[in-house]
């Protein structure tokens, strides 16, 4: 995409490394592939591996709704298992759990 003019450059069928990869070297030319200095994209490890790659000066920038969902779905990974002993633990002989509420 670019960024300046809001217009998507090119597109491609597959999600595969070689997929994005060929699609780099389509779209730009190796003058302009040596003029890129950060690509956005989201956290799909093929697309990283190709931009490093294709683009070895380029800092890979991950898109923010991405970033939110991965650090939200880490919370939710630690959250769930927390709340679950806890709320356990709050109906067990152990004692009352330090957030009763989150078990009602």
């Amino acid at each position: 995409m670019d960024l300046t003019g809001g217009r998507v450059l090119d597109i491609v069928e597959g999600r595969t490394e070689n997929d994005c990869k060929q699609l780099i070297e389509q779209a730009l030319t190796s003058e302009q592939r040596a003029q890129v200095t950060a690509v956005a994209l989201d956290m799909w490890q093929a697309y990283a591996n190709a931009v490093s790659q294709a683009l070895p000066k380029a800092d890979i920038v991950h898109d923010r709704s991405h970033l939110s969902q991965h650090l939200n779905d880490a919370v939710d990974s630690v959250q769930r298992p927390t709340l679950l002993f806890c709320c356990t633990a709050s109906t067990s002989s152990i004692g009352k759990a330090p957030w009763p509420s989150f078990c009602r």
